[in-house]
């Protein structure tokens, strides 16, 4: 945290950097919307750079990510760690993208299995038990409170679950630089 925190803040700033533009552009659609009913090329002009610059924010946070991995793996830099992160997944795209595609299946399958686990649970104590079935505090349908418990367990499934994703990534990327730094028969 020491050493690293000027690369955190400077990755963070061009993440923020890239939402201001979307916010600005955004703007400058919702000032011009009488003269985009008139011309349809400048409601499209403002369509494509919209979906570029959301692109770009999303390539962005992706490789800022993957390069605080390397930040906290190496000590180096952000501006080093983003190139030795972008060489990483040029000559890996493929590894990472099944493991990225599988990891993604396993989290979401994660999420599922915890609602649903939560839910049963849920609907079990709200069927029968007893504070809940009599008295002042009946419930009179189990639809809204069972809503409302899926969501909230959705939510803290996505946030325990954020962390073994990252896990996953910092593996990866730590399998990928041991097996360009070390050859075969080296340790």
């Amino acid at each position: 945290m020491r050493y690293s925190l000027g690369s955190i803040a400077f990755g963070s700033l061009i993440i923020a950097i890239c939402q201001f533009l979307r916010a600005v552009l955004g703007y400058i659609s919702r000032k011009t919307k009488g003269a985009q009913k008139n011309n349809v090329i400048l409601k499209v002009f403002f369509k494509i750079i919209g979906c570029c610059l959301y692109c770009f924010e999303k390539c962005v946070r992706y490789i800022s990510r993957k390069a605080y991995i390397v930040i906290a793996i190496k000590g180096s830099a952000f501006c080093s760690a983003t190139v030795s992160v972008f060489n990483l997944l040029l000559s890996n795209g493929g590894t990472i993208s099944v493991v990225n595609i599988i990891g993604g299946m396993m989290m979401m399958l994660g999420k599922l299995l915890i609602v649903a686990c939560t839910l049963t649970l849920g609907y079990l104590v709200l069927q029968f038990y007893a504070p809940f079935t009599t008295g002042d505090l009946a419930l009179t349908g189990t639809i809204l409170p069972l809503v409302l418990i899926g969501l909230l367990a959705w939510f803290v499934a996505s946030g325990f679950l954020a962390v073994y994703d990252q896990g996953i990534d910092t593996l990866l990327i730590s399998y990928i630089i041991d097996l360009k730094e070390n050859k075969e028969g080296q340790y």
